[in-house]
């Protein structure tokens, strides 16, 4: 049985071995700090980009669905399969927000 453990474990040692291929490059091999700091720096990336596919991928799915139950045109007008509305619904909120000094 998997658990989430052996998940992390598994990417850690992933990210481990990366970091000391980079280290060992650089010429660094033997900087322990440097290895654990850089190895939990790939894992962390790894798993904010794993969680940010995700959610672009929930919200595709929940316009298309939203889309059906309204009997609308979804999210397929922009770009290919609509994809990139999720990137154009956040340019906007971002740039909609009034910020002043």
């Amino acid at each position: 049985m998997n658990r989430t453990g052996d998940k992390l474990n598994y990417l850690y040692s992933i990210s481990h071995a990366i970091s000391t291929f980079l280290l060992g490059l650089a010429g660094l091999q033997n900087d322990a700090f440097l290895n654990y700091g850089l190895t939990w720096v790939i894992a962390s990336v790894v798993l904010i980009v794993i969680v940010l596919v995700n959610v672009i991928i929930l919200i595709y799915v929940e316009r298309k669905e939203l889309g059906r139950f309204m009997d609308r045109r979804g999210p397929m007008v922009v770009g290919p399969a609509g994809f990139f509305q999720n990137f154009a619904d956040a340019f906007k909120l971002l740039v909609k927000e009034m910020i002043l000094p």
